[in-house]
């Protein structure tokens, strides 16, 4: 038995008898295949809900971190799945992107806000998971499947928001916009 795992605001518990801090893809690979079942990730453990709980194998990403590569062309950034919301923004800033859409809280994982269904801000704005334009997943026979819209494209569309349920996200490609400036106000508004 470990000591005990709980998320950010120490509401959720668990005690699984291992963990698992892999710093490599393949590494989250032969965690995935040989770690002591159910294997669970966690990414920087903001979800609200007890999605993470496992008495086996409870996975950080917090090793696999920063932007992989980029396509100025197509406006993609290829992102580790364990980055920050919080470390991603000024990385893409330095390439001349940012991402389409986020969440309010920048402390989540990406792999955490795409798996989560994370949604945003702005009415006409989708999830995250919206923008996500392919990723890499560990699977549970220690498998890196390539997910997009022409290679596994099944697995991508239900992957997308997966609460972590078909692998573990190693890498993920999101879709980007050219950096903007927003101008934050606050004040009081009639609901009428």
């Amino acid at each position: 038995m470990t000591d005990v795992w709980s998320n950010w605001s120490g509401w959720v518990k668990a005690w699984p008898r291992a963990l698992a801090a892999p710093m490599t893809e393949e590494e989250v690979a032969e965690a995935v295949k040989n770690g002591l079942a159910p294997v669970r990730a966690a990414g920087r453990g903001h979800s609200f809900t007890p999605l993470v709980e496992s008495d086996g194998t409870i996975m950080t990403l917090w090793g696999l971190s920063g932007v992989v590569d980029h396509d100025e062309a197509r406006q993609t950034a290829r992102i580790k799945a364990g980055t920050t919301i919080r470390d991603l923004g000024p990385e893409l800033f330095k390439r001349g992107l940012a991402l389409i859409n986020q969440g309010d809280i920048d402390r989540q994982a990406l792999a955490g806000a795409v798996g989560t269904g994370t949604h945003g801000t702005g009415g006409a704005l989708g999830s995250v998971s919206a923008a996500v334009d392919g990723f890499r997943l560990a699977v549970a026979n220690g498998e890196i499947l390539t997910c997009n819209r022409s290679e596994n494209p099944d697995v991508f569309d239900a992957g997308r928001v997966s609460f972590g349920s078909l692998g573990i996200m190693t890498e993920i490609t999101m879709k980007c916009r050219p950096v903007y400036a927003l101008e934050e106000t606050g004040g009081r508004m009639p609901i009428d």
